[in-house]
Order: structure tokens, then C-alpha cells, then sequence
């Protein structure tokens, strides 16, 4: 461990499984506060349980879609509340919406 995480606080879409789970994972390693979303309500409450052996009270998570703009507006606040602020986000989760970033809006 590099310490160069320690104290900091992170948000990992898409964080109870596969890629983003591995992410929450390693940033609790580190040091890092972690605060999660998923869409499952049971999925999370599983990951948050075992992301605990790592990090105890350094992370948290809710059930967000990050496909609803008002649900991530939620998740950042939340996150931020949680933990007094924000310094990473991890963007994991998404949808697949082929198309030039600059012909997409928030919709």
C-alpha cells in the first residue's frame, strides 16, 4: 500500500460486481473511502458486505441507475454528505449509446 489514497474519497458507479467492484475494492486496499451505486438492491447489500472485510465503515453504497440523470445527482450528493466531500469518480457504469459525445445530452 502507497498511502497516496488514504483519506481520500471515492465514488464507483457500477461498484457491486465485475470491474467496479474490483475497483471499490482496490481503492479500500489503498486507503480510500468508497461509496458505491447499483441498481439491485440485494446485489449491493451483498458487495457492501464483503467490501467491509477491506474497509469496515469506509464504505457505502445506495441503488442508483446512472442511466437516470436525477438518480446520479442523488448519488453524488449522497456520496458527498456521507463522507464530507469527493476527490474520485469512477464512471463504471454507463449505457451504450453509439453516437459523438458532443450529440448527447443529459436525456
Amino acid at each position: 500500500m502507497t498511502n497516496e489514497l488514504k483519506g481520500k474519497v471515492a465514488v464507483v458507479t457500477g461498484g457491486s460486481r465485475g470491474i467496479g467492484y474490483s475497483i471499490a475494492e482496490r481503492l479500500l486496499k489503498e486507503g480510500a473511502s468508497v461509496y458505491i451505486c447499483a441498481r439491485d438492491a440485494r446485489i449491493l447489500k451483498q458487495s457492501l458486505e464483503e467490501l467491509r472485510k477491506h474497509g469496515d465503515a469506509r464504505v457505502e453504497g445506495m441503488v442508483a441507475d446512472v442511466g437516470c440523470y436525477e438518480e446520479c445527482r442523488k448519488l453524488i450528493h449522497t456520496a458527498a454528505e456521507h463522507f464530507g466531500g469527493i476527490d474520485i469518480l469512477v464512471n463504471n457504469a454507463g449505457i451504450g449509446i453509439m453516437k459523438p459525445v458532443d450529440h448527447l445530452t443529459p436525456a
